[in-house]
Formats: C-alpha cells, structure tokens, sequence
C-alpha cells in the first residue's frame, strides 16, 4: 500500500447530493465528480452496498458497548494502583471473548497488536505511558512514600465514599501467595569434622513445590486458602478427595498463580465466604499481574468487593501476610 496516497474528504452531505443528482439522472461518474467523491464508493452508495454514515473497513472485533467496558476497566484499576500494561490488555480481552464464546479472528484468541493498535486510536482518552526507570538506590522505599500512600488511599477511598470501610475490621481484607517447598532445605545437622558433604535423602523432588494463596482479615480471621498444583490435565482423584472441603483446589501448568485461577478463587471461595459479611470489603492485594484482569474487577465490582494495591516494590514491608505469617507458619 502506497503510505503517502491522500485519502479524498467529502461529508455525507456531498454524498446525499450526489445521490439526489444520480435519482435526477445525472451518470454516477459525473455526480460523483462533481462532489469530490470516489466514484466507486458513490457507486456502493446508490446500489445501497453500504449504510449511509457507515465508517470505511470493518467494524471493530468488539462492539462499542463491550469496548467501553474496557476503558471503565482499565481507568479504574489505574485508580486503585494497578496500571494495565499492553500484554495484560490481551490477556483480558483474550478472557472476555472466551467467557462470551464471540467469534474472532484473533489467532489464539489472543488480540494482537494490530488490534491494541487501532482500540487505543479508537479511545483517545487512554495513551502508552513508559514507567520511569529507578536505579537502585533511588528505588529505596523510605517513610515519605510509604505515608504517601497511605494518604493516596485514604483520598481513594472518601472519592467512593467508603471511608466508613476502616472502622470495620471484619469487612477488610489481605491476601498473598507463598510456595512450600517439599524438600527441607538449610536444616542444620551434626557430622565428622573430616566429612566434606553431608547429605540428607527425601523421597521427593528437590525442586518441587505448590504455591498457596491465604487470605485474612483485619479483625484476625483466617479465610480458607486456595492450593494450587503443577498439572496440565487434572488434579489426581487422591488430592481432590483429601483436601478439607471449604478449600480451594486448582492447577495451573507452572502451579504459580494466573489470571484465571485467581478469578476462580474469588468466584468459588472469597466471595462465597463473604455471604455473612455485610458488602462491600475492602481488598489488599500486591500489584501482580493476576489480580487484575478484566474479568477478575468486574467480577469484584459486581459482588462489593473493592481490590486496593499496596505499593509497589514494598510487600516485605507493607504486606500483613508476608510480614508476620507466613515465616512462623512454614
């Protein structure tokens, strides 16, 4: 395609002119002419190939009711904390078009960069920003930042007017994800001095692990944990039997955290949990990737449940979980 060929501008109003002159008689290459209008698209207009006032190309991949759901998304979560890359933008949209089984032409599912291309130009309010880059010793957390956010929250939270959320300890929440290792590693042991290695023999794998998410709330409670395993296929029938039966059981091929299996956490364990709390709860959680798709927020959105990340590079200090659990349990 020639880059440098000039598109030729007409309004509708040339077009219905031309429209009104070709009914009167006059030839389509001569109306056409005379309005500035190609005259193969004033041909499409007479023959009705096309609606009067409809845009040149296809239509978007997603209607605009469906797009506009994704700019509110992705607005909001900037307001809570949690700016939306590019990638976590396609992996959202690749979940919502799973969820709503549409029909694209997205290879895998999955938009591309075409598409973010064109749905950023389409939604001028929304730009590409690049983060600042903080060299090591300027990205020290110090006090001020600390009680900066604080106060970024606190003005968060009067704008939603749920202020009031702080005075109920029972209605604010925390959540994290640790791994267990299987292995002991770093247990001490007596030997011979002349002993040059000192082994010990487990029946496991000393690299394998399982990643669990705690969540708790302010008033102490401890909700009931999400475990989740490295299987592709399906968990084994003598995991998913033995395990309590309020827990969460899930699997992902690395057995770390994803987008999806924490959107099954929220649906299938927080938020049944939450049927004797009054809503809506507050929800601590760091800045990772799987705590705010777009089906994830909308999900919180529609059950109450307002997601707040801490900030950023500051979870040993800031997290509750990281801080004063997780060590003394494992």
């Amino acid at each position: 395609m020639n880059s440098n060929r000039k598109r030729k501008t007409y309004s509708e109003n040339d077009i219905e002119k031309a429209l009104r002159m070709t009914r009167q008689g006059v030839s389509i290459r001569q109306a056409a002419r005379q309005h500035g209008i190609p005259a193969e698209t004033h041909r499409d207009k007479v023959r009705e190939k096309y609606p009067l006032g409809a845009k040149p190309g296809k239509d978007p991949v997603l209607i605009k009711q469906e797009e506009t759901k994704i700019v509110s998304w992705v607005t909001s979560i900037a307001r809570a904390g949690f700016p939306v890359s590019i990638k976590q933008l396609r992996i959202s949209v690749e979940q919502f078009v799973r969820q709503t089984r549409k029909h694209t032409p997205f290879r895998n599912g999955i938009p591309g960069k075409k598409w973010v291309m064109l749905f950023l130009k389409r939604h001028p309010e929304i730009s590409v920003r690049t983060p600042s880059v903080l060299a090591r010793y300027r990205a020290t957390i110090t006090m001020e930042q600390i009680k900066g956010w604080f106060s970024e929250v606190h003005v968060y939270l009067e704008q939603d007017n749920l202020i009031h959320l702080l005075d109920w300890p029972d209605r604010v929440f925390n959540l994290d994800e640790t791994s267990f290792d299987l292995v002991v590693k770093k247990r001490k042991c007596l030997a011979m001095k002349q002993s040059k290695h000192v082994y010990s023999v487990f029946g496991n794998n000393d690299k394998e692990s399982y990643a669990a998410l705690f969540t708790a709330s302010a008033s102490g409670v401890l909700l009931p944990p999400l475990v989740l395993f490295p299987y592709k296929q399906r968990i084994p029938g003598g995991i998913a039997l033995t395990a309590p039966p309020d827990w969460g059981i899930g699997r992902t091929e690395s057995g770390w955290m994803t987008g999806n299996a924490f959107y099954d956490f929220l649906k299938n364990v927080f938020q049944p949990w939450l049927v004797s709390i009054p809503l809506p709860v507050l929800l601590f959680v760091d800045g990772h990737k799987s705590h705010a798709t777009l089906m994830s927020t909308n999900f919180c959105k529609d059950h109450g449940i307002i997601l707040i990340c801490l900030f950023p590079n500051s979870t040993h200090l800031t997290q509750p979980l990281d801080v004063s659990f997780f060590r003394p349990m494992k």
